[in-house]
């Protein structure tokens, strides 16, 4: 949250030249906490490839492939970050843009692939409005879409909203959006608190993903 936030303030101070110096305590601060996540990822890349394992158990084809995919390159995205971060504290070297460039890669596959289980479950949900039903089971009313999301499927809303957020980064480090940092800032905060709201309560998190 604090590295996105400081990107969000390194772009306002950058239209005023006497910032300089503000701007690069703040790029340095944000590189940092950056290399201060990597730490506390290590591990992750096995948790990945544990939940893909999980996931091609599924009975859906589309949640299997779609959700084994997704997890598969969030490993490979993180063990090339594991490796990025190890060059940058000085065990062994590598061309760290190759690197940053792959993992990058790895990362958007990951997101494209999760957005694909959004949209499924999404158009699912349009073709198939959820039912209401009374006390005794019996059917009320028919829930519309836009409602669905902002009620009983929120968990797919916020999903959704993540990792369309997460998905602009990739993009534009990759060079196929053209955002400024702001923006990625912006994008990166959104993502972290849904990621929060998410943790703190478990009834909005999408399962199975």
């Amino acid at each position: 949250l604090f590295q996105y936030g400081s990107k969000i303030c390194a772009w306002m101070l950058e239209n005023n030249p006497n910032n300089a110096k503000m701007i690069q305590i703040v790029n340095t601060f944000s590189t940092s906490l950056a290399m201060a996540r990597k730490i506390f990822r290590i591990g992750k890349p096995i948790d990945e490839i544990l939940n893909a394992m999980k996931c091609s158990n599924l009975s859906d084809l589309l949640y299997k492939v779609a959700l084994t995919i997704s997890h598969l390159c969030r490993a490979l995205y993180l063990f090339n970050d594991h490796l990025i971060w190890l060059a940058h504290v000085g065990v062994g070297s590598l061309d760290k843009k190759k690197y940053t460039m792959r993992a990058a890669r790895f990362w958007l596959a990951a997101l494209v692939a999760a957005l694909l289980r959004d949209i499924y479950d999404m158009l699912t949900l349009f073709f198939n409005p959820l039912k209401s039903r009374n006390k005794s089971g019996d059917t009320v009313k028919t829930v519309g879409f836009i409602p669905a999301l902002l009620g009983p499927r929120k968990d797919l809303l916020l999903d959704f909203v993540k990792n369309g957020c997460d998905f602009c980064i990739p993009m534009n480090r990759l060079g196929y959006s053209n955002f400024h940092s702001g923006m990625i800032g912006v994008f990166g905060v959104i993502s972290t608190l849904v990621g929060i709201m998410v943790q703190l309560n478990k009834d909005v998190k999408l399962s199975p993903s």
